[in-house]
């Protein structure tokens, strides 16, 4: 009996990494401002709830906000776990799209009132424009990643015989 039929797999370790560091850049870039689109949606969603809350049932009712309800203190948990999660995203996307002084600059702009959303919006404009640069379509919900697995798989493909012997024979002129 030459191979344990019940012996483990073992791994090849030492596979070459398929992705360039150009498309690892691009998928990180396309993640963070997916979950940067996700957590401005959140946001906007639990915004909307308070403002539904307190214009129409304690508006219409003829009520007082009830500080210590459960319902309370869970929007305001979630509201700001959500601005908490934007403010990181955009911090992130920055230091990855550009260096460390533009990620603490993007830090602090978050921060100040009526800049945030300057910022915000710059950020997400010039992040969409480097992936569609990249032929990336970007879309309401951020990039679609797809794109990056078909240009990663444009890349694995094998050449042609007739390009391979073009480039193996150069044509002299």
């Amino acid at each position: 009996m030459e191979a344990n039929p019940y012996q483990s797999p073992v791994a090849n370790l030492d596979a070459v990494d398929r992705w360039t560091l150009n498309q690892k850049q691009l998928w990180d870039i396309a993640i963070y401002q997916k979950f940067l689109m996700g957590a401005q949606l959140v946001l906007f969603s639990v915004s909307l709830f308070i403002i539904f809350y307190t214009q129409f049932f304690v508006g219409m009712m003829n009520q007082s906000i009830q500080l210590y309800g459960f319902w309370f203190w869970t929007t305001m948990v979630i509201f700001a776990v959500s601005l908490l999660l934007v403010v990181v995203n955009v911090t992130a996307l920055s230091n990855k799209c550009w260096h460390l002084n533009a990620a603490v600059a993007t830090l602090l702009g978050m921060f100040i009132p009526a800049v945030n959303l300057i910022v915000l919006l710059g950020v997400n404009a010039l992040v969409t424009r480097k992936l569609r640069a990249h032929s990336i379509q970007v879309g309401l919900f951020g990039a679609d990643m797809d794109d990056i697995r078909n240009q990663q798989k444009d890349a694995e493909e094998p050449l042609s015989q007739e390009t391979a012997i073009q480039i193996a024979i150069p044509v002299e002129k």
